[in-house]
């Protein structure tokens, strides 16, 4: 896997994506996935959906899309300061 330009992303990014475009993303790219991606993922869970997929397929299809080979998590910076 040849490392390439690192990418930050976020929920309404992953969303416009089709799964073909997703996994080209994820080998050209490395991603970092933010803490708040988690957060967003995790509230669409309590969402209202008018259309007849159920919110679980929703955050279903966001995993489905989600980068994982060249996908780190970030984490929170004063985690990384050391004293």
């Amino acid at each position: 896997m040849p490392l390439g330009p690192s990418l930050i992303f976020d929920k309404s990014s992953l969303e416009s994506l089709n799964l073909d475009e997703a996994v080209l993303m994820d080998n050209f790219y490395m991603s970092t996935i933010t803490p708040l991606y988690f957060v967003e993922c995790l509230a669409d869970l309590e969402k209202h959906l008018r259309s007849n997929s159920t919110p679980e397929q929703l955050v279903g299809s966001l995993a489905d899309r989600t980068p994982e080979s060249q996908s780190y998590p970030n984490i929170h910076h004063m985690s990384s300061v050391l004293i």
